[in-house]
């Protein structure tokens, strides 16, 4: 089941911690942090830090590459590993 809430806690050394995660160029999640000395500084970093990210994964999600391309370059790993038969 995915984690719901905010994502704040408050760590050993007296600040607040709150945790936002990004889609990289790549396609894979990261984790990132945002520091603050109370509990709402946190909260207002955490919604400008996850806008922001919004932001930039939408600009990252058209790709130039088509269906045809992405299917060709399967076929071709695909015969790289295979043998022919010994039949033909």
């Amino acid at each position: 089941m995915s984690r719901r809430g905010t994502n704040i806690r408050k760590r050993a050394d007296g600040r607040w911690e709150g945790r936002y995660y990004i889609v990289d160029t790549a396609g894979s999640k990261k984790c990132k942090s945002v520091y603050g000395h109370s509990y709402k500084e946190v909260t207002e970093r955490l919604l400008t830090a996850k806008a922001a990210s919004l932001n930039q994964t939408a600009a990252h999600k058209q790709s130039a590459i088509t269906v045809k391309e992405v299917a060709e370059k399967w076929l071709k790993s695909c015969l790289l590993y295979t043998s022919p038969s010994p039949r033909d």
